[in-house]
């Protein structure tokens, strides 16, 4: 979501001085906006495949297509605006496209972003704000391409500490540049807030980081522009103001890396206890399965998997197994339970599991080979969870199930 253009603040300010310790700092600056770019594009880049993969179960989703665009294209805008890649665009075709190319990808992606929070919005403000959106950033992109194509040929490769950044051209093209981020940021950020008062909470810490980091980029744009001008009128570069605003958006850009990563690192590890408690669960309730499944087998659900292959591939198969496992471990107790023979007035809910384990052993012992299709039974209540929720039913066989695991002497 940040911006690559002010990736090139750091070499800018690195022009003006390299000597000793000074040469030094700007390295470590380098090194460090480097770091955080690429931190930025990998954040992008792995947001955009996860919920790739979601837009692959719902295509649909009009809010989902647009947030994956937008992660993508700012993925490859940043990309873009790395200084290396700048320099092989420009030799591959002529000085100033890969600047362009990398404003034009930002702002799109951008202007994808916004179109999040706009068709999310409980309020939708319909087709009149998206409207007016697009028209802005028409206008934004169409002056930047006349900026750079009315700037002579060897001007093009213009930073913003160029000695010509008075050229009407070339000073258009940073401040129409820097309005439209301006804007794009303070909107992006002002939704971001809003949607953090009622996320869940998992999102609610991203969301504000990301909200704090895109208020502040627009602050750093802001000045940017207010910096230009100044050079214009005192011609004075004022370096240490830009460095101090580069160090600014240095520290938004950490902002907003740490808040995409929170949410999905929490849902990453929430996914990953889940897979793995209904594993143990799984195998938990291994005793109890086998010797259900072994006296009522046509209780067994079928093996084959259903839905698309890329349900199958995407839907972890430890979840369907547990769910199958538990259903089919209550089915069998539903099974046995008619040949349970306990004294008149016995309570089968109110025994502890070892007891429950044995009767149950009886009564498997007891079962015939064949059933009598005609004869009917009545079911007893074996093994009642203390709660409503799928966590008590399980807890409530898998302990069943270690009781079965060691018989009694």
């Amino acid at each position: 979501m940040v911006i690559g253009h002010r990736l090139h603040n750091a070499s800018d300010a690195g022009r003006i001085r390299r000597t000793g310790p000074i040469q030094c700092a700007e390295q470590q600056t380098r090194l460090v906006v480097m770091l955080l770019q690429t931190c930025l594009i990998a954040v992008l880049t792995i947001g955009a495949l996860w919920k790739g993969v979601d837009l692959l179960r719902g295509r649909d989703d009009r809010v989902l297509r647009h947030l994956v665009a937008a992660f993508l294209i700012l993925a490859v805008g940043n990309t873009v605006s790395l200084p290396s890649s700048i320099r092989t665009i420009d030799s591959l075709t002529q000085l100033g496209v890969g600047r362009i190319l990398m404003n034009l990808t930002i702002m799109i992606g951008l202007f994808a972003l916004m179109q999040v929070f706009v068709l999310a919005s409980r309020g939708n403000p319909g087709r009149s704000s998206r409207r007016l959106q697009l028209r802005l950033l028409t206008l934004a992109c169409v002056g930047l391409v006349v900026c750079m194509i009315a700037t002579p040929p060897s001007h093009r490769a213009h930073t913003l500490s160029t000695p010509h950044i008075a050229e009407p051209s070339i000073l258009g093209f940073y401040l129409i540049g820097n309005a439209y981020f301006a804007y794009a940021y303070v909107y992006c950020a002002i939704m971001a807030w809003r949607y953090a008062a009622s996320a869940p909470r998992y999102q609610i810490l991203g969301l504000g980081l990301v909200s704090v980091g895109l208020f502040g980029l627009a602050l750093t744009s802001f000045n940017r522009g207010a910096w230009l001008i100044v050079r214009v009128i005192h011609s004075d570069l004022h370096s240490r103001f830009n460095a101090m605003n580069f160090a600014i958006a240095n520290f938004c850009t950490a902002l907003i890396v740490a808040g995409l990563c929170y949410p999905a690192t929490m849902q990453a590890i929430s996914a990953l206890w889940s897979w793995f408690l209904h594993w143990r669960q799984h195998r938990a309730l291994a005793t109890l399965w086998m010797l259900m499944s072994t006296a009522f087998p046509e209780l067994t659900l079928e093996r084959h998997t259903t839905g698309s292959p890329l349900d199958r591939l995407l839907w972890p198969s430890i979840h369907a197994q547990f769910y199958r496992r538990l259903i089919e471990c209550r089915d069998g107790l539903v099974r046995v339970s008619p040949y349970i023979e306990v004294e008149p007035g016995l309570d089968l809910t109110k025994l502890s599991d070892d007891d429950l384990a044995a009767h149950i052993r009886e009564a498997l012992g007891r079962k015939p080979q064949v059933e009598d299709p005609d004869v009917t039974f009545s079911a007893k209540r074996l093994a009642i969870p203390d709660g409503d929720d799928l966590n008590a039913e399980a807890r409530a066989l898998i302990a069943l199930s270690r009781a079965l695991k060691e018989p009694r002497s």
